[in-house]
């Protein structure tokens, strides 16, 4: 950061036992909060349990009233410290570089024109009381637009609420759970209100602090998250927008630092995002079935999540469904032409020659199931299906022999490819010449012709 640049400021707001003794101490508690986190870049709200309970109804006033609400983190007073083992100022700190990194991203906003705004709300808010913050998605739009055929943020949208390349929200169909995020194993997607880095920062503070675990929540679940049952140990609890928005490749970062991640949605059926929420928890019992402990101690942690799934050891139960992790496969009809491996935009497949065999080798840790390859093929001999056994090595998926030049012995390239031609002019009726010149090299092939040519100028004269 530039030493122009001011530090993100975070506040905090201390919030009293009797909260929710009066209405009209409760609109004063949340105007300030709203003041606040309009003049700092986050805010933490101190409170006691009775304040964790109307968390829901809290932040659903805070949007209302044009509040930046995904800046703004509670912190249960009694039950947080407890849970944690942490000092309140130990934990506060925590939630305050949270926040701070929370800032570097750009929330989404919407003006409401039609909103009833107070006249003492637009007296002291101005026209910010008019704006309403979304939790909607954002995207790495140039280097999606690097993977032309992938459409796979498109297809997990359980609400259809995705289009377009790069994908677009439709905000009316869009109900801001996050799930699509998951979908994107570049981890291209992402949600300004539940910021990747911001989590990651947090997981490393939890790690560091000897905590064993993160609970993860929506606002409707901030107050009864203590008495769901789940495993014992220190844990923070992370309020997210829908417990789908923690994506899987956070949950792995988790892993690889030594923490487990729980889920705990409150409304269940009775919630809007429930088939969003039930998705995610699917995908989280794939990971939690099938993925081992780490292979090793990691400094750092990749951003991709196949590369991420690479560094853990695997116990394959059954075929992932929702884990977008991918394993390639060729038919007989493959020959071995390069065009996937020349089209990858990661670099997971590629051609290999070793003496008189020819090899098309694919590195899963690599792949993003973008389906370049599948679509491009023009044999159509390539398949992409889900998996788990995902590595940092290159695996053989399709192999040849190496044609010669039958006059010279030159190397003329994948025998597969050639056989292919071959019977494809066979089929257009070439003749037997034309065909059999296939097997012989550009050198063999001029001094044929030259040859040809001077026994038609011998016999001429």
């Amino acid at each position: 950061m530039s030493r122009d640049t001011p530090a993100p400021r975070v506040e905090r707001i201390v919030l009293e036992p009797s909260l929710g003794s009066g209405h009209g101490a409760l609109g004063e508690t949340l105007r300030a909060i709203a003041d606040a986190s309009e003049r700092a870049d986050g805010v933490v709200v101190v409170g006691p349990p009775e304040a964790a309970n109307l968390w829901g109804s809290i932040l659903g006033e805070l949007a209302g009233m044009g509040a930046r609400w995904p800046r703004v983190v509670f912190v249960d007073k009694e039950r947080d410290t407890a849970l944690s083992s942490l000092g309140l100022e130990e934990l506060l700190s925590i939630w305050e570089e949270y926040l701070r990194e929370s800032s570097k991203y750009t929330l989404h906003i919407s003006v409401n024109l039609d909103a009833r705004v107070s006249r003492r709300d637009l007296l002291s808010r101005g026209l910010s009381s008019a704006l309403r913050y979304l939790a909607l998605v954002d995207v790495d739009s140039l280097r999606c637009t690097r993977l032309p055929d992938c459409a796979l943020c498109l297809q997990s949208c359980p609400f259809s609420a995705l289009e377009g390349k790069p994908p677009r929200v439709e905000g009316e169909k869009c109900l801001e759970c996050g799930l699509c995020t998951s979908s994107c194993p570049s981890g291209l997607l992402f949600q300004p209100a539940a910021p990747p880095s911001a989590v990651r920062k947090l997981v490393d503070a939890a790690s560091s602090k000897g905590i064993e675990r993160l609970v993860v929540t929506c606002p409707w679940g901030r107050g009864s998250v203590y008495d769901a049952p789940g495993s014992s140990g220190r844990a923070l609890v992370l309020t997210l927008p829908c417990i789908a928005a923690f994506r899987l490749h956070e949950l792995l970062y988790a892993k690889l630092r030594g923490l487990s991640v729980s889920f705990y949605c409150a409304l269940g059926e009775k919630c809007s995002r429930w088939a969003a929420a039930k998705i995610h928890l699917e995908a989280v019992g794939e990971v939690e079935e099938n993925l081992g402990p780490p292979l090793g101690a990691w400094a750092t942690a990749p951003s991709e999540l196949p590369k991420l799934a690479s560094l853990f050891a695997v116990k394959p139960r059954a075929a992932p469904t929702r884990l977008p992790l991918f394993r390639l496969s060729a038919s007989e009809a493959c020959t071995l032409c390069g065009a996937c491996a020349n089209l990858c935009p990661t670099g997971a497949l590629k051609l290999s020659q070793d003496g008189d065999k020819v090899s098309l080798l694919f590195n899963s840790s690599l792949c993003v199931g973008c389906s370049a390859c599948v679509e491009k093929c023009p044999e159509k001999a390539l398949t992409l299906s889900r998996q788990l056994q995902v590595a940092d090595a290159f695996e053989m998926v399709a192999s040849s022999g190496v044609a010669r030049c039958r006059q010279c012995g030159a190397p003329l390239g994948p025998l597969a490819r050639l056989k292919s031609l071959e019977r494809r002019m066979r089929e257009r009726g070439f003749g037997e010449e034309t065909i059999q010149s296939l097997y012989l090299c550009e050198k063999c092939k001029h001094e044929k012709l030259f040859q040809e040519f001077l026994s038609s100028v011998t016999r001429g004269s």
